[in-house]
Protein backbone atom coordinates (compact mmCIF):
# COMPACT_ATOMS: atom_id res chain seq x y z
CA UNK A 1 0.00 0.00 0.00
CA UNK A 2 2.70 2.44 0.54
CA UNK A 3 4.22 2.06 -3.13
CA UNK A 4 0.52 2.91 -4.31
CA UNK A 5 0.24 6.39 -1.97
CA UNK A 6 3.81 6.62 -3.15
CA UNK A 7 2.62 6.77 -7.18
CA UNK A 8 -0.27 9.63 -5.78
CA UNK A 9 -2.73 10.23 -8.75
CA UNK A 10 -1.57 9.04 -12.10
CA UNK A 11 -5.05 9.70 -14.00
CA UNK A 12 -8.57 8.32 -14.17
CA UNK A 13 -9.33 7.92 -17.99
CA UNK A 14 -8.64 4.87 -20.07
CA UNK A 15 -6.51 5.33 -23.83
CA UNK A 16 -3.32 7.54 -23.80
CA UNK A 17 -4.59 11.16 -23.85
CA UNK A 18 -4.57 13.86 -20.91
CA UNK A 19 -5.54 12.78 -17.86
CA UNK A 20 -4.90 8.88 -19.11
CA UNK A 21 -3.34 6.64 -16.62
CA UNK A 22 -0.69 6.15 -19.81
CA UNK A 23 -0.63 9.80 -19.76
CA UNK A 24 0.49 10.10 -16.19
CA UNK A 25 2.84 7.01 -16.50
CA UNK A 26 4.48 9.05 -19.45
CA UNK A 27 4.61 12.26 -16.89
CA UNK A 28 5.81 10.69 -14.41
CA UNK A 29 9.21 9.18 -16.10
CA UNK A 30 9.70 12.78 -17.29
CA UNK A 31 9.52 13.91 -14.15
CA UNK A 32 11.88 11.83 -12.33
CA UNK A 33 10.44 11.77 -8.99
CA UNK A 34 12.24 9.27 -7.68
CA UNK A 35 9.84 8.04 -4.29
CA UNK A 36 7.22 7.93 -7.23
CA UNK A 37 9.09 6.03 -9.75
CA UNK A 38 10.33 3.26 -6.94
CA UNK A 39 6.16 3.15 -5.96
CA UNK A 40 5.38 2.58 -10.05
CA UNK A 41 8.51 -0.04 -10.12
CA UNK A 42 6.89 -2.08 -7.11
CA UNK A 43 3.39 -2.06 -8.19
CA UNK A 44 4.10 -3.04 -11.89
CA UNK A 45 7.31 -5.23 -11.23
CA UNK A 46 7.86 -8.73 -11.25
CA UNK A 47 8.29 -9.62 -7.41
CA UNK A 48 5.22 -8.10 -5.82
CA UNK A 49 3.53 -6.11 -8.86
CA UNK A 50 1.52 -7.17 -11.85
CA UNK A 51 4.70 -8.79 -13.42
CA UNK A 52 4.40 -6.19 -16.80
CA UNK A 53 8.16 -6.05 -17.74
CA UNK A 54 7.40 -3.78 -20.74
CA UNK A 55 6.74 -1.07 -18.26
CA UNK A 56 8.77 -2.09 -15.46
CA UNK A 57 12.03 -2.10 -17.56
CA UNK A 58 11.63 1.29 -18.86
CA UNK A 59 10.62 2.69 -15.17
CA UNK A 60 13.99 1.07 -13.65
CA UNK A 61 15.83 2.03 -16.34
CA UNK A 62 14.73 6.07 -15.43
CA UNK A 63 15.26 5.10 -11.93
CA UNK A 64 18.92 4.31 -12.43
CA UNK A 65 19.36 7.73 -14.93
CA UNK A 66 17.94 9.80 -12.30
CA UNK A 67 20.58 8.49 -9.91
CA UNK A 68 22.98 8.14 -11.60
CA UNK A 69 22.37 12.62 -12.30
CA UNK A 70 22.29 12.87 -8.56
CA UNK A 71 25.66 10.72 -7.88
CA UNK A 72 28.03 10.57 -10.81
CA UNK A 73 28.01 8.14 -13.84
CA UNK A 74 29.33 4.71 -13.43
CA UNK A 75 31.04 3.46 -10.53
CA UNK A 76 34.59 5.40 -10.98
CA UNK A 77 32.08 8.78 -10.34
CA UNK A 78 29.93 7.74 -7.75
CA UNK A 79 29.53 10.77 -5.48
CA UNK A 80 28.37 11.33 -1.84
CA UNK A 81 28.10 8.88 1.06
CA UNK A 82 28.42 5.28 0.93
CA UNK A 83 24.62 4.59 0.93
CA UNK A 84 23.78 6.89 -2.07
CA UNK A 85 26.28 4.74 -3.62
CA UNK A 86 24.24 1.28 -2.41
CA UNK A 87 21.12 3.35 -4.17
CA UNK A 88 22.53 3.64 -7.40
CA UNK A 89 24.25 0.22 -6.76
CA UNK A 90 20.79 -1.25 -5.77
CA UNK A 91 19.13 0.10 -8.50
CA UNK A 92 21.81 -1.32 -11.44
CA UNK A 93 20.58 -4.74 -9.78
CA UNK A 94 17.15 -4.03 -9.74
CA UNK A 95 17.57 -3.17 -13.95
CA UNK A 96 19.69 -6.28 -14.47
CA UNK A 97 17.41 -8.47 -12.90
CA UNK A 98 14.25 -7.13 -14.53
CA UNK A 99 16.37 -7.45 -17.83
CA UNK A 100 17.22 -10.78 -17.38
CA UNK A 101 13.38 -11.84 -16.99
CA UNK A 102 12.89 -9.34 -20.12
CA UNK A 103 15.30 -11.83 -22.41
CA UNK A 104 17.69 -8.58 -22.86
CA UNK A 105 20.61 -10.80 -22.50
CA UNK A 106 23.29 -7.75 -22.69
CA UNK A 107 21.29 -5.08 -20.75
CA UNK A 108 21.20 -7.74 -17.63
CA UNK A 109 25.10 -8.56 -18.20
CA UNK A 110 25.77 -5.18 -18.38
CA UNK A 111 23.90 -3.75 -15.36
CA UNK A 112 24.44 -7.19 -12.90
CA UNK A 113 28.40 -6.44 -13.61
CA UNK A 114 28.33 -3.07 -12.56
CA UNK A 115 26.08 -3.76 -9.41
CA UNK A 116 28.92 -6.75 -8.20
CA UNK A 117 31.95 -4.62 -9.28
CA UNK A 118 30.68 -1.79 -6.96
CA UNK A 119 29.64 -4.19 -4.31
CA UNK A 120 32.80 -5.75 -4.06
CA UNK A 121 34.45 -2.44 -4.52
CA UNK A 122 32.43 -0.81 -1.10
CA UNK A 123 31.69 -4.18 0.56
CA UNK A 124 34.51 -6.71 -0.43
CA UNK A 125 34.32 -9.29 -2.36
CA UNK A 126 31.93 -11.81 -0.31
CA UNK A 127 29.25 -9.69 0.59
CA UNK A 128 26.00 -11.24 0.17
CA UNK A 129 24.73 -8.24 -2.52
CA UNK A 130 27.71 -8.69 -4.34
CA UNK A 131 27.03 -12.72 -4.17
CA UNK A 132 23.68 -12.14 -5.72
CA UNK A 133 24.74 -10.02 -8.32
CA UNK A 134 26.97 -12.61 -9.39
CA UNK A 135 25.16 -15.03 -9.12
CA UNK A 136 22.41 -13.21 -11.56
CA UNK A 137 25.09 -12.25 -13.89
CA UNK A 138 26.32 -15.63 -14.49
CA UNK A 139 22.69 -16.82 -15.56
CA UNK A 140 22.53 -14.03 -17.56
CA UNK A 141 25.28 -14.54 -19.41
CA UNK A 142 24.37 -18.40 -19.63
CA UNK A 143 20.76 -17.55 -21.62
CA UNK A 144 20.56 -18.44 -24.80
CA UNK A 145 23.44 -20.56 -24.99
Amino acid sequence: MKKVKALGSLGTESGSGEGSIAWGISLLLKEGNLTRLKGLAGVVGKREGFMDLQLEVPVRKRIVEVLEGEGGKGLEGVGGEEGRKLELLDAYYELGYTNYFADNKSEAVFYCNQAKEGYEKIQGPNSEKGLKAEMRLIAATQMSK
